[in-house]
């Protein structure tokens, strides 16, 4: 095997951090997201946490935010069909045309969770679902973010936050005499020098902005989905890849696409790397009862 092609992988998932989404809206990407939501399920088992799903009766509102390709969203209607779901993103190219959709996905918004939230949205859901937005907070603080989800939940709503543990990515080995060179520059690429670690603090910082009830969960890959979790890290990685050489970062790119294709061939010998996921569920908190009062 070629020696493996040096790195500068300093930035990470970092890389062009402030930029907005950097990933691929083509064809590629709509597969890697189709199949990265598979294995989210089959790692969590469930679309909705089981506190919320407990919390919300039977006829809740929900949204997602960051819908994608609106798998999520679509497994959701089937499972809770007294439901009534939105979807929100800043692209809706990818999702199915109104006449596939469950009849309880009521509308779909274009809308930025980083602007201004709009009137009609204020207040509207008791169930706010986002997935993986660590490519798109900057500055490593999640607030503007959290901010604007408070202002979408009802009194008393939830927000469920699925994200990756990018500090605790680790290689993994059917034999520890497996050289793996570029999958241990895979892992610190995914590290990003603990850009995301601000992942950890989600509890922290949902309670400072009007949330109670916060609590983080871990979920480690399971043995037989590390092969799936390893294809899903060097198929983002191509995206990124795609950009720098759009960027015209040509070397940096020739560089990526050497270190991509040893990575595969470590995998193919029985090695792979993978990301404990992250699911953080808090409630916002309810108006207090003399702030009802007055209101009413």
């Amino acid at each position: 095997m070629a020696e493996t092609s040096p790195l500068n992988h300093t930035a990470g998932f970092g890389l062009r951090e402030g930029k907005g989404y950097l990933l691929d809206n083509g064809h590629a990407g709509s597969q890697r997201l189709n199949y990265q939501y598979l294995i989210w399920k089959q790692c969590l088992g469930y679309t909705l946490h089981p506190v919320i799903r407990d919390a919300v009766g039977d006829h809740p509102r929900i949204a997602e935010i960051t819908a994608g390709t609106g798998l999520w969203l679509l497994d959701t209607a089937h499972d809770f069909p007294n439901a009534i779901l939105d979807g929100i993103d800043i692209n809706l190219s990818r999702l199915p045309p109104p006449a596939w959709r469950p009849s309880n996905i009521h509308r779909l918004y274009n809308w930025n969770i980083f602007d201004e939230v709009p009137a009609e949205l204020e207040e509207r859901y008791d169930v706010i679902h986002l997935r993986l937005l660590l490519l798109t907070i900057s500055g490593r603080d999640p607030s503007p973010v959290i901010k604007n989800v408070i202002k979408l939940l009802k009194p008393g709503g939830w927000i469920q936050w699925d994200d990756l543990s990018t500090a605790h990515t680790y290689v993994e080995k059917t034999d520890e005499k497996l050289e793996t060179k570029a999958l241990d520059k895979i892992r610190d690429f995914v590290h990003s020098e603990g850009r995301h670690d601000w992942v950890f603090d989600l509890p922290l910082h949902l309670l400072k902005h009007g949330f109670e009830e916060s609590q983080l969960t871990f979920y480690h890959g399971r043995p037989d989905l590390i092969c799936h979790d390893t294809e899903i890290h060097l198929m983002t990685i191509k995206e990124f890849n795609g950009q720098m050489k759009a960027d015209g970062r040509e070397e940096e790119a020739k560089q990526l696409d050497d270190l991509i294709e040893e990575a595969y061939e470590e995998a193919g010998r029985g090695a792979g790397v993978t990301t404990p996921r992250v699911v953080c569920v808090a409630r916002k908190r309810p108006v207090p009862y003399a702030v009802r009062e007055a209101l009413s």
